[in-house]
């Protein structure tokens, strides 16, 4: 899974004009009804059920302009009306505001660790002419990039747990930090096995889950941006459920239980969908999706230049 960036927030936009638009037409009705209705104020928008005229919204400042002298009182009240909206819009703006601020933070780093550099190592002076072994330097795989079929086909659960099954977690780590990500699965390197490493901030580490799969769901749920490293550049807002319960083997072969909330539980339906041969773009609506993929091509063609 890439990590969350930033996009135009477009529901919250068409709340807020929603909002305002809304008022607009009830301080339009509101004077029209007040002024009975007068052949004056022009012919209606549509009649509702035959009955009531309804107007176009911005009418009401029309009126205010031409007819204030003949009802001041009138239009003055229907000027309260039309702001409130205004109101409203501010007011739920900040409640989106803080909603999303709560529910998924920006999250500014890569996992728990990054890999140091071949002249950083030198430079700090850890290696030295007797050969000392600090360890490996990373082993990164090239990433499957959509739209390749591989993504979409349905991963094999891992039956050997065996020293080849911990290289590949390795390597699979390595790959993900040097995307940068937070969470790969051994499809995203071209192998159909049930692996998945999280490198979640937070102190934790990296984490590995052999055949993982989802046991329960809660009922509540929770919006987060979402990305992929083999779609890098671009993200959208995903709902998902807010809890899970997951099993998996860790890579010894035992069985394990964790539950999850916020950004780990969304990393582990994100992956799991994955190993299903679900590509995150799929939880999208087909409008949402269709706007993403038009993003992702201009990116595309101003990378091949």
């Amino acid at each position: 899974m890439q990590q969350p960036g930033t996009q135009i927030l477009w529901g919250q936009i068409a709340l807020v004009l929603s909002l305002i638009v809304l008022s607009w037409w009830a301080a339009t009705e509101w004077t029209a009804w007040e002024l009975a209705f007068q052949p004056e104020l022009g012919r209606p928008w549509f009649m509702l059920f035959h009955r009531w005229p309804v107007y176009a919204p911005p009418l009401f400042f029309w009126w205010w302009y031409v007819f204030d002298a003949y009802a001041p009182n009138v239009f003055a009240r229907g000027a309260w009306i039309a702001g409130s909206g205004g109101v409203l819009a501010f007011a739920a703006a900040v409640a989106l505001s803080v909603h999303r601020a709560r529910e998924a933070r920006k999250i500014e780093t890569y996992g728990s660790a990054r890999w140091a550099e071949p002249d950083e190592i030198v430079q700090a002076g850890l290696l030295d002419p007797d050969g000392v072994v600090l360890g490996r330097y990373r082993k990164t795989y090239p990433i499957v990039l959509f739209p390749d079929q591989r993504l979409r086909m349905v991963a094999e659960p891992v039956v050997v747990f065996d020293e080849t099954l911990r290289a590949m977690t390795a390597d699979l780590l390595d790959t993900v930090r040097a995307a940068p990500g937070i969470g790969i699965t051994a499809p995203h390197i071209g192998v159909l096995q049930r692996v998945v490493v999280l490198d979640l901030p937070g102190g934790l580490g990296p984490q590995t889950y052999i055949n993982p799969e989802i046991v329960w769901r809660s009922d509540e749920t929770a919006r987060h941006e979402e990305g992929s490293i083999s779609m890098p550049g671009v993200t959208e807002v995903v709902e998902r459920p807010a809890r899970v319960r997951v099993r998996y083997r860790d890579v010894d072969g035992h069985e394990m239980m964790e539950d999850a909330d916020g950004l780990r539980a969304v990393c582990h339906q994100h992956e799991i969908d994955q190993l299903e041969g679900v590509f995150w773009t799929q939880r999208l609506s087909t409008l949402r999706r269709s706007r993403l993929m038009s993003r992702y091509e201009k990116i595309k063609k101003v990378e091949m230049g």
